[in-house]
């Protein structure tokens, strides 16, 4: 592994690029082009969108030392999410859950919520373009807006699982899941995995190319063991 060469993902805008791509084909008949989340530096990956870190004019830096001067400039940037995000969500979940006997159901009828909510929060201009219709042929075929797509699905499944209850350690494992089709193997806790492998199951079945349970792993032994 440490012969391997360094690449760096940027996971937390794949979401923005998707959909921008999806506008476009979807506005000009075109088929879905699929994106580019990877950055050439660490430091890029928390780069705001638009701008750039305080590192960017450096050159030659190792990645220890982007890490430290960060941490030097702004500690809180590297911070695990604090315990009062993770009960913000539980309590989001359980209200969601609390308001339908059968979350699971809503998975396809509620992501026109999903893409109308992404847009606002990124500002993406809708340009007259049809959110609803948009959104339906997104989730037409799983190929198109991947990573939001394995996202929201798996929210929905997390979501049936009356019983239960999201983990702070949850946090990190979800924004992961934007970069499952753009990897070639994804390390998640145990728990997570499992959920991710029934959605990546059924994204298969309705697009055959789309197929992510080889990639998906509960551990990095698992993944040594896989890849011999």
């Amino acid at each position: 592994m440490e012969k391997l060469p360094l690449r760096y993902i940027k996971e937390w805008t794949i979401p923005r690029e998707e959909l921008r791509s999806a506008k476009r084909a979807f506005d000009h008949g075109d088929e879905y082009q699929r994106i580019d989340p990877y950055v050439g530096r660490w430091d890029d990956t928390i780069a705001p969108v638009g701008q750039p870190t305080p590192t960017e004019p450096l050159v030659a830096l190792r990645l220890d030392e982007i890490i430290y001067m960060l941490w030097k400039k702004d500690p809180t940037a590297l911070q695990f999410p604090s315990k009062r995000v993770g009960d913000l969500i539980r309590s989001q979940y359980e209200a969601k859950r609390q308001a339908t006997t059968a979350p699971r159901r809503l998975v396809q009828k509620e992501f026109a919520k999903t893409v109308e909510q992404q847009f606002g929060t990124w500002g993406i201009p809708a340009d007259g373009t049809d959110l609803v219709a948009l959104a339906k042929w997104i989730y037409a075929d799983p190929s198109r807006c991947p990573g939001l797509r394995m996202h929201h699905d798996m929210r929905y499944e997390l979501l049936g699982a009356v019983t239960d209850k999201m983990k702070d350690s949850d946090t990190p494992d979800f924004a992961y899941l934007y970069a499952i089709p753009y990897v070639d193997a994804v390390t998640l806790d145990r728990r997570i995995t499992s959920y991710a492998t029934a959605v990546s199951n059924r994204l298969k079945k309705q697009n055959p190319t789309v197929d992510y349970t080889s990639r998906i792993f509960p551990n990095l032994a698992a993944l040594m063991k896989a890849n011999p």
